[in-house]
């Protein structure tokens, strides 16, 4: 029984990798060719059930298979502006299969915004990208898009806590360190996964969307409305703003898809 048991578990595997995903057809090789009628041998099956298990780890998933979306994540060497005000330092990693690691070691600084940028492609251009992050957690922990023009100035659109809710923000700031406004709040209960902003040589605009698919038009301001007309830096960024967490915590989040003109995600899909 506990033969048989083992033989249907490793089947099972077998029609699920197999059936799902053309790459790991291709690529999973078994050690034993069983035949239908086949007496089990253990050795055997289980040499072939540690053989897929290898192969999954080893073969990444398709398109299809991602979660709402596929599967292309900037690299850490495409930022080349590690912004840290106030000596909080965020980090840019590549995490193999997971994707680009923001991170942003806790602190209570709330009024400092930390980020990780590179230069903008020529006008006209589109950032579009995904990520996942948190939100729900003090004052005012933070994670979006930001654009700095060539004077320091910042323009973001930004998920940001409020102690018991959370907001969808457009937010300027004078530098990293000096807060200015926030043309545009939304209390919202649900983040979206999705951010993007276009940029026409004139009008900048923000989007975020839940699927990829739809897509809420928050912000438009021309170029010249708070910044002083040169865009110089897109990127990402975001605060802890919190002390409700132990030293050494980090917050901050994973960005799985990015795709911009000049860094199209058709050239680092599954990579």
């Amino acid at each position: 029984m506990q033969r048989n048991g083992v033989f249907a578990l490793a089947v099972c595997a077998i029609v699920l990798v197999l059936g799902a995903s053309g790459a790991a057809q291709a690529q999973c090789t078994l050690p034993y060719q069983l035949t239908n009628g086949q007496p089990a041998d253990a050795t055997q099956v289980m040499a072939n059930y540690n053989a897929l298990i290898d192969c999954i780890n080893a073969v990444a998933l398709p398109n299809d298979l991602r979660e709402l979306g596929p599967f292309a994540p900037p690299t850490a060497s495409s930022f080349t502006v590690i912004d840290s005000p106030s000596s909080i330092t965020p980090t840019v990693t590549d995490v193999a299969k997971v994707g680009l690691l923001y991170s942003v070691p806790l602190t209570s600084n709330a009024t400092s915004f930390p980020g990780a940028y590179r230069a903008v492609p020529v006008a006209p251009w589109t950032l579009t990208f995904r990520a996942k992050y948190p939100t729900l957690m003090g004052n005012y922990p933070s994670f979006g898009v930001w654009i700095k023009d060539s004077s320091g100035k910042m323009l973001g659109a930004i998920m940001e806590s409020r102690s018991s809710s959370a907001s969808l923000v457009v937010k300027r700031c004078n530098s990293n360190t000096s807060y200015s406004s926030n043309p545009y709040v939304q209390s919202i209960s649900d983040a979206p996964n999705w951010f993007r902003v276009s940029y026409d040589g004139t009008n900048i605009n923000f989007y975020v969307s839940w699927d990829s698919q739809n897509w809420l038009f928050i912000w438009t301001e021309t170029n010249t409305t708070f910044l002083n007309g040169t865009l110089a830096l897109v990127g990402i960024g975001g605060l802890t703003g919190t002390s409700s967490g132990r030293p050494g915590s980090t917050l901050g989040g994973v960005v799985t898809y990015w795709d911009i003109d000049d860094d199209p995600a058709s050239g680092r899909l599954n990579p």
